[in-house]
């Protein structure tokens, strides 16, 4: 057995490369762990000096199912962080740009922090004259990669091969994508580039099948039309719902229906609270925008704005049960966008916040979103069980599908609140039982 473990780590050291990810936040860790764990010694680098002091001390910034167990099996042992980016530069043959590229205004991606970190690289291999291959794991604009090689071939001759390798990780299933990926996308114009690439993970044993090799801009469009898709079947489903809710349908046994034929699908045919998260959004407005610079303009175009409509009923229905209330107490249950993950950003629950929180006392329960919540809205009441919020709630706002409010028992709800009012964005909740305790409930496309 002794001789086994060794050759086994003599054998994973044979493949073992040296990798920078610059950018320590949600993509750049978990795609630092993801290759420490596969045996290449990572440096991951970031500007910001007290995320990587706590770092270094075993600290990670984001809640993340199943990360911090391994981060802290690697570290100092396969990962490290710093703030010298230069170093790390010269030091590693692969740098992975892991970035935010936030949206501007206009809906198009913010090149700044890509283009400030690749102007950096620049500068290490001008002086020290070394190969480097620069894989963007940021979400870019289409082109953008293109752009990334013409600049470094005017300045460095060669020394850098730009290669587009986007991610495709679920928060709250970050690791389980990590080790189980969808599939493994690399663009680039070296074919033999774009197969070392290819290489670091080798490790995960992908199919050949789920492995795609193609040219830059195929590579960046692959990201932004399959994010696109997705927040497609979404607006799809809930615009279903509240179809149903109009007509006494079932949005779920529609949805069954549909997803029992292949060419659709049952994923993403749940009926929620609208797009969310960090990606879809931003993914959907940047696609939407390099459209109109070619004047296409179609089905992407109308997402956001089907989207928005969806909110916007939303925010009517929770109206209408405050109507008429003086200094009205809403319980709200969820603040990140979904479950599995501490990520408020462009979560429901943050227009609902905005909307309500001067006419109405808000209690929040999330039990990985409320330090975040405080940060942002530190005048809001938060509590650590959805039950102890509800008390003396005017209306119940179901806004994340977290099991601890999906367990909740309705016959001691029935008790503790003012009024029995509750708008479930998450379908969480048995109709027959809450029509039992004379709640007015009000979901999305659902009969029982």
């Amino acid at each position: 057995m002794k001789n086994l473990i060794i050759f086994f780590v003599f054998f994973i050291n044979i493949f073992a490369e040296n990798i920078a990810v610059v950018g320590s936040g949600y993509v750049g860790l978990v795609t630092g762990v993801c290759f420490a764990e596969g045996g290449h010694r990572v440096t991951c680098i970031d500007i910001n000096q007290e995320r990587i002091d706590n770092l270094n001390k075993g600290i990670i910034p984001i809640f993340e199912a199943g990360l911090e167990e391994i981060f802290l099996r690697n570290l100092y042992k396969n990962i490290f962080f710093t703030t010298d980016s230069s170093q790390a530069i010269l030091d590693n043959d692969y740098i992975f740009l892991a970035v935010n590229t936030p949206s501007n205004i206009d809906g198009s991606c913010n090149l700044e922090y890509l283009k400030n970190a690749f102007n950096q690289i620049i500068r290490v291999v001008e002086k020290q004259n070394k190969h480097k291959i620069v894989c963007t794991k940021s979400t870019v604009a289409i082109g953008t990669n293109s752009e990334l090689q013409k600049i470094a071939d005017s300045s460095v001759n060669g020394l850098i091969k730009v290669v587009s390798n986007p991610e495709f990780l679920r928060e709250g299933f970050a690791v389980q994508d990590c080790f189980a990926p969808s599939r493994i996308v690399v663009g680039g114009v070296d074919a033999q580039i774009c197969k070392r690439v290819a290489d670091l993970y080798s490790f995960l044993n992908v199919p050949a099948e789920k492995i795609v090799i193609t040219d830059l801009s195929t590579a960046e469009l692959i990201k932004y039309a399959s994010n696109s898709f997705l927040a497609l079947k979404l607006v799809f489903i809930n615009e279903i719902a509240n179809y149903c809710n109009k007509m006494g349908a079932s949005v779920e046994g529609v949805a069954l229906g549909m997803g029992l034929d292949e060419r659709i699908g049952n994923l993403f045919l749940k009926a929620g609270p609208g797009i969310s998260g960090s990606c879809f959004p931003k993914d959907v407005k940047a696609l939407d925008y390099s459209l109109s610079l070619k004047d296409i303009k179609g089905i992407i175009n109308s997402i956001s704005a089907a989207d928005s409509l969806h909110k916007k009923n939303i925010v009517s229905v929770c109206k209408q049960y405050l109507a008429g209330k003086q200094n009205p107490t809403i319980a709200l249950l969820g603040l990140t966008f979904k479950a599995g993950t501490d990520d408020l950003r462009d979560s429901i629950s943050l227009l609902l916040i905005e909307e309500f929180k001067d006419i109405a006392t808000i209690k929040a329960y999330d039990p990985k979103g409320i330090s975040n919540a405080k940060m942002l809205y530190p005048e809001l009441s938060y509590y650590s069980s959805p039950m102890e919020a509800c008390i003396d709630a005017d209306l119940i706002i179901v806004a994340t599908e977290w099991p601890q409010v999906a367990e909740l028992e309705i016959s001691k709800l029935s008790k503790i609140v003012k009024n029995k009012n509750i708008v479930d964005l998450r379908n969480l909740f048995s109709v027959p039982e809450l029509k039992k305790y004379d709640f007015d409930y009000f979901n999305l496309g659902r009969t029982s």
